[in-house]
């Protein structure tokens, strides 16, 4: 293990490198996803949550295949799998928003829609996880 003047590990600063790196070109995706629904429908009370949604589900994806390609077919490097795994599918997806956004609908008289919109979320993502990563044992 290579560790610097100060005692820090290389490996952990590379590792920190590569989350600071994931996790911008996540939220830059994030970012044009969201652009790009809302402007398809700009007076749509849930095309931002669409676009959470969007993110959230291609996030579970990335994460679950990048799980299931570590552990299948080769082995991924801790910085690789810092830079999708933390950092990408960290900036990707965004819980907080989504908490906003279910708020907002029901602040906004839209009870049902946050309900499907959190159950939707939930169910969806992990059964986008399941399908990549196979029945839990």
């Amino acid at each position: 293990m290579r560790v610097t003047a100060d005692g820090y590990k290389i490996d952990d600063m590379l590792k920190f490198l590569m989350v600071f790196i994931g996790g911008g070109l996540g939220s830059m995706l994030r970012f044009g996803i969201g652009q790009w629904i809302i402007g398809r429908w700009p007076q749509s009370i849930i095309a931002p949550a669409l676009a959470t949604f969007t993110s959230n589900m291609f996030a579970s994806g990335i994460l679950a295949a990048t799980l299931w390609y570590a552990t299948e077919k080769a082995s991924l490097s801790d910085p690789l799998k810092a830079l999708i795994m933390i950092g990408f599918c960290g900036g990707f997806s965004t819980f907080s928003t989504f908490g906003y956004e279910t708020f907002h609908f029901i602040r906004s008289g839209y009870p049902w829609i946050a309900i499907f919109n959190i159950t939707a979320s939930v169910l969806i993502s992990l059964l986008i996880i399941w399908k990549i990563l196979g029945n839990p044992s």
